[in-house]
């Protein structure tokens, strides 16, 4: 029998559980008994009453399992932490918010048995201001103009990946994981499946516009190294403008004076770039765990092969 490990990262979703596990359950059933399916709860540090209801669905249903983090690590700690926890032959990824429709899991299932290694969710459209979806839409094609490797646009981590991608993915040394661009960089055979994300049913989002440009940051900083490699372009530009300007402008002029502001400008833009990476670097170098499990608050089984 076949293993698919489901894993939802939970934070502060007490609203939203219940509606989420009663879409689930149903489309569980859909799937046949040919397939043992259990859903992974990642507790990633909530304070409210989310890990009491995740327990008293766990007491009712045998397949509902729960990981609780010493504190909240972020979306993508806690993603990496179900991947390495679990083992299984399928790994499906679904926030507990009830934007990614469990509706489509039978769907990945479905092209996951026709042998695609990759079933990933496409958004098409989302319930938020027209602002938010072209600066979403202008960092993804941003983001896979300068990415050093293949990034797939539009996608997010709502997707079943085999257990080969889920080894390719938890391998990186990195402590920054970015599990969307290491899906891409595994490659392996995929098949997209758009859709429509929906609005949240209940709770509100806990992403602001903080959150997002952070998000962004470390998306271009995990993707890429061209920021980088860009200035190794432009720094000898800059000397060849300032040896012209010098010859040519003189140095009490206003245009003399915002060409060399303009310069410092750029200088410091470059220093904040390298200090960017350098602090990743810095972080990688400590290693320090991606996350902590707290086992008192921990209750899972492991598949039996």
């Amino acid at each position: 029998m076949e293993r698919l490990a489901v894993i939802s990262s939970v934070f502060n979703e007490e609203e939203v559980i219940p509606i989420f596990f009663e879409r689930f359950a149903k489309e569980r059933e859909k799937l046949g008994d040919d397939l043992d399916v259990r859903l992974f709860f990642i507790d990633n540090g909530c304070v409210d009453n989310s890990l009491d209801l995740i327990r008293e669905l766990r007491a009712t249903h045998n397949w509902v399992n729960v990981i609780s983090l010493s504190r909240n690590f972020g979306y993508q700690g806690a993603l990496i932490c179900g991947l390495q926890s679990v083992e299984a032959d399928g790994y499906i990824v679904i926030d507990a918010d009830c934007e990614d429709p469990p509706e489509m899991l039978p769907e990945f299932v479905k092209y996951w048995r026709k042998g695609y290694d990759v079933v990933y969710g496409l958004r098409r459209g989302r319930h938020e201001s027209w602002i938010l979806r072209l600066t979403r839409g202008i960092f993804y094609r941003f983001t896979r103009m300068i990415a050093d490797a293949d990034f797939i646009l539009d996608m997010a981590e709502f997707a079943l990946i085999t257990r080969r991608v889920r080894d390719a993915v938890i391998s990186t040394a990195s402590t920054h994981p970015f599990v969307r661009a290491e899906i891409a960089y595994a490659g392996f055979t995929r098949k997209a499946l758009p859709y429509d994300r929906q609005a949240r049913p209940a709770g509100k989002t806990h992403y602001n516009f903080f959150h997002m440009s952070r998000f962004a940051i470390a998306g271009i900083l995990t993707s890429s190294t061209f920021p980088l490699r860009a200035w190794g372009y432009f720094v000898p530009l800059l000397a060849i403008v300032g040896v012209i300007s010098g010859l040519f402008l003189n140095a009490s002029s206003k245009a003399f004076q915002v060409l060399i502001a303009l310069e410092v400008g750029c200088i410091m833009i470059m220093i904040m770039i390298c200090c960017l990476y350098v602090a990743r670097i810095y972080k990688d170098q400590i290693q320090r765990p991606i996350y902590m499990i707290d086992e008192r608050k921990t209750c899972f089984d492991q598949f039996v092969k």
